[in-house]
């Protein structure tokens, strides 16, 4: 494989990423900054945010919801 090959396929993977998440965020992101504003209103009322996951789910939000406890936490 030439380096030019190579050099192009990198900026051919990086480009599609790139439009990916624009388009990610072009649908979503009324979506996403409305759940948000949910969250922090329930937080701020003293509720409790509540998830669950099966098998590869669960691992993600264990992740999820360690990240929003460490970084909104008063505690931390």
């Amino acid at each position: 494989m030439s380096t030019n090959n190579t050099a192009s396929n990198v900026k051919s993977i990086f480009d599609a990423s790139i439009k990916a998440k624009q388009e990610a965020n072009d649908k979503l992101n009324a979506d996403i900054t409305a759940a948000i504003e949910v969250m922090a209103s329930a937080l701020k009322n003293s509720n409790k945010i509540l998830s669950c996951g099966n098998g590869g789910s669960r691992s993600e939000e264990r992740r999820v919801g360690k990240e929003c406890r460490s970084r909104w936490s008063p505690y931390h």
